[in-house]
């Protein structure tokens, strides 16, 4: 069976007064987990004269994300970076160019940042 008991003991030294303790089952995953797994969490971001936001869902690592609702005439902007990484959004599309922010996780901006595209890393 391959399953961690909840609790291990084990046997007391006739010479030692230490109780018995719990044992900790190794750290595991589930098989065919990829270990180097993306940012988790959402990307959030205003599109302006729209009503509500825009989002991406756990977004590919160091792949760079061209945002759908950006036109040429019309970034989005306040960006909210509520994933594990680091996010660097950009102005151009296609995370070119030599505008852009760098927003730790966590991190919130307001409508001064516009971007077109974003990369995680």
């Amino acid at each position: 069976m391959d399953r961690c008991p909840t609790r291990t003991r084990r046997k007391r030294h006739a010479s030692s007064q230490q109780p018995a303790r719990r044992g900790r089952c190794p750290a595991r995953h589930p098989r065919g987990a990829d270990l180097l797994a993306g940012p988790t969490g959402v990307f959030n971001y205003r599109i302006p004269g729209l009503v509500g936001l825009g989002a991406v869902l756990d977004p590919e690592s160091s792949e760079c994300l061209n945002i759908g609702e950006a036109t040429a005439a019309s970034p989005v902007d306040s960006p909210k970076n509520l994933t594990d990484q680091t996010a660097t959004v950009f102005l151009d599309f296609d995370c070119d160019g030599d505008t852009y922010a760098v927003l730790p996780a966590g991190a919130i901006r307001g409508t001064t940042v516009q971007f077109r595209s974003v990369v995680f890393n």
